[in-house]
């Protein structure tokens, strides 16, 4: 796949040398929003803020700061999740880690963990499990790749994602 155009901010904490936790919090609210209303995802599951779904019923209101809360606390939990899952041969870059901690807050951390990428991670082939991003297309049994389905958004974030993960490759 090939690198997508980057958003400034993005790109602003990347050359500043910015944390995978600097780089997530920057880039949640780019790709998944930060309403504080909560609405039914593209795969029926109550989402609010930065699209958080831990303990979110329809009717859920949040203010800004306690979406920046929520959203903390969500990143702090993909990240987790891969260090729980991921012991890899060398560090992981930080660009790297951003890429799979968003992967890993969209699609939850047992699907990340047992998931080819993750296998591939821990083998140390980090082209290979970069490229396995892209696979990840489907919401609710719907192929996103088809503009028909309109859930193209996973499209363009899994791009964003595979492009932290190879940054520094």
């Amino acid at each position: 796949m090939a690198k997508v155009k980057m958003p400034a901010i993005v790109l602003a904490v990347l050359a500043a040398g910015g944390s995978a936790y600097q780089l997530m919090d920057v880039a949640v609210p780019i790709l998944e929003g930060n309403p504080t209303h909560a609405y039914l995802d593209i795969g029926g599951v109550p989402t609010i803020c930065g699209g958080v779904t831990k303990g979110v019923k329809l009717g859920d209101v949040e203010t800004v700061e306690g979406c920046k809360r929520r959203n903390r606390e969500a990143i702090d939990i993909g990240l987790g999740d891969v260090a729980r899952c991921i012991a890899t041969p060398d560090p992981m870059p930080e660009s790297m880690l951003a890429g799979w901690g968003l992967f890993a807050y969209s699609i939850g951390g047992p699907k990340f963990c047992g998931s080819t990428a993750a296998k591939l991670l821990r083998q140390g082939q980090y082209v290979q499990a970069c490229e396995q991003i892209k696979r990840w297309r489907y919401v609710a049994g719907k192929d996103c790749a088809l503009k028909s389905n309109k859930c193209d958004g996973i499209i363009h974030r899994r791009s964003l994602e595979e492009t932290l993960c190879a940054w520094d490759l």
